[in-house]
């Protein structure tokens, strides 16, 4: 539903470093200005931007891939799966899954592992300013 507007995004996105990197199996753009997302993808994040969302990255793969491993951020982060499924590991626990529609947000400094699917997926990924109420989302790390 969204593969068009995520690859004419990355293809049209400017942005002084490269625009997107290809590493085991995964795509992952720079940093973009929601001002830039084309107004379907736009639509399909509108509730979460009143919690000031910055650094929005899309993660795309077309099916299994290695991601980019188990991490921190130093901020808190709300991820959104716009297309497909894909999981998370969180603190080593077990795994959640989120398709179409879910969403996650991770506290900062938490480990998390992205996990892939044998789905195709494609997941933003934000920085939260702040807090997201627990019934705002599909899973909560707080």
């Amino acid at each position: 539903m969204f593969w068009e507007e995520a690859i004419d995004l990355i293809k049209t996105h400017q942005h002084p470093s490269p625009v997107y990197e290809y590493k085991g199996g995964t795509l992952k753009t720079s940093y973009i200005d929601i001002e830039d997302f084309p107004i379907t993808l736009r639509w399909r994040i509108n509730k979460y931007l009143k919690y000031d969302l910055t650094d929005l990255q899309l993660f795309c793969s077309l099916g299994a891939s290695e991601g980019i491993g188990g991490h921190t951020d130093p901020c808190n982060v709300l991820i959104i799966c716009l297309e497909g499924e894909m999981a998370y590991s969180i603190e080593r626990m077990p795994p959640v899954i989120l398709t179409a529609g879910d969403t996650i947000y991770i506290g900062k400094g938490l480990l998390h592992l992205p996990i892939s699917s044998t789905v195709p997926r494609i997941c933003l990924s934000a920085e939260v300013r702040g807090t997201v109420p627990k019934e705002e989302v599909t899973h909560y790390f707080g």
